[in-house]
């Protein structure tokens, strides 16, 4: 009679071998990546830049979010202030990269844009937390006045778009 020993023995010391001598393979052409690596995202943001603070909810001005985002260079906006930004049918135009919106920072209940949109003309931008709600800004049904939420154009790329409410 023929031991099966010796033959489940190799087939057992073969098939715990394979994995690993696939892994090993596989790992060496694999990219090593930082233990803080996004591999969902690779925009940056305003990492590292100024902190501009939305102290009012006026449409414009000193103080208002449009005014912080129009800034030239790396920037953070995060708010003071929470409630209601009337836009009166106005476009919010963003066009300097390298800008964070943490809508998070606002106080509760956060902050909603109305009667108006956000357009993005740029690239490394995160918008975080807000709510858009540009609705029919008091003007009649195919009277032409039409504005999406947060829309994109010119070339916009490596935006991101996170934890926001738009209708």
């Amino acid at each position: 009679m023929i031991s099966r020993f010796p033959i489940l023995l190799l087939i057992l010391v073969t098939s715990c071998l394979i994995p690993f001598l696939t892994a090993s393979g596989a790992a060496e052409s694999a990219p090593k990546k930082s233990r803080n690596d996004r591999e969902w995202a690779s925009t940056s943001g305003g990492r590292g830049g100024r902190i501009l603070r939305v102290t009012n909810l006026k449409a414009s001005g000193p103080g208002s979010f449009a005014e912080a985002v129009m800034t030239k260079g790396p920037r953070i906006v995060v708010f003071e202030v929470a409630g209601v930004v009337d836009l009166n049918r106005e476009i919010i135009l963003i066009n300097e990269p390298y800008l964070t919106i943490a809508g998070q920072t606002a106080p509760s209940p956060g902050v909603t844009f109305i009667k108006g949109g956000i357009t993005i003309e740029t690239h490394d931008l995160i918008v975080q937390h807000i709510r858009v709600r540009p609705g029919e800004a008091g003007a009649a049904k195919k009277s032409g006045w039409e504005v999406d939420a947060i829309a994109t154009s010119r070339g916009a790329h490596d935006v991101i778009i996170d934890h926001c409410s738009l209708s």
